[in-house]
């Protein structure tokens, strides 16, 4: 009489075909998944590059453009922040003894005070790409105008540490030579955003492999 039934090693075996099987079709299924969280994640930030140049135009104001390098948080703020302090959520201070108390530091409660709050009232400003995707080093080219703005865009600098250089979008519609790069957490796969400065529209890849990044 043949027994019914599965032996311990039998149903081992079977087990271990089934765990192979689920990783292979997991790999595949990845790497789709992968491009398109990619692709979503270009097109918000093409739509962001494209919100700040259109700011720039309206405002007549400089806006500055910067992104967490192997991060996801990405910032648009105008490059005198002071002059636009009411249009972004801050205090305006139009008297000049408000003015003067505020940027003095042997005030402290009143100087730091209005700093932090500054600092807060940016933080909120920031956006972030979808979960597992990241900025990668990118390049922006320094032109003259960038030049003359070194002493505000220093300003900007001391609070963000581990950020990208600056792209400035101007109000004539033009910005700075810049390229962007996103990608997977496994740096595997890579999108490119490339800024022309004379037009300052943002021109997106398609997903790329590591090799056919462009130099």
């Amino acid at each position: 009489m043949i027994a019914s039934g599965f032996t311990l090693l039998e149903l081992l075996l079977v087990l271990t075909l089934l765990v192979v099987i689920g990783g292979i079709a997991s790999q595949s299924l990845r790497g789709p998944i992968e491009s398109q969280r990619l692709r979503r994640s270009s097109e918000l930030l093409r739509i962001a590059l494209g919100r700040a140049r259109v700011k720039a135009m309206q405002s007549g104001q400089t806006q500055v453009f910067r992104y967490e390098i192997a991060g996801r948080r990405y910032q648009t703020q105008p490059l005198a922040l002071d002059s636009e302090a009411s249009e972004w959520g801050l205090d305006a201070f139009d008297q000049s003894d408000e003015l003067a108390q505020i940027n003095d530091p042997n005030n402290p409660d009143v100087f730091s005070a209005t700093r932090a709050k500054q600092v807060n009232t940016l933080a909120e400003l920031r956006y972030q790409l979808p979960e597992g995707i990241v900025f990668q080093q990118g390049a922006t080219e320094l032109d003259l105008r960038m030049s003359l703005a070194q002493e505000e865009l220093a300003t900007l600098d001391q609070a963000m540490q581990n950020w990208s250089q600056p792209i400035l979008f101007y109000p004539d519609g033009s910005t700075s030579e810049a390229r962007l790069f996103l990608s997977n957490q496994a740096g595997q796969r890579f999108v490119a955003i490339r800024l022309r400065s004379l037009t300052g529209i943002p021109v997106v890849s398609g997903v790329l492999s590591p090799e056919e990044l462009p130099q």
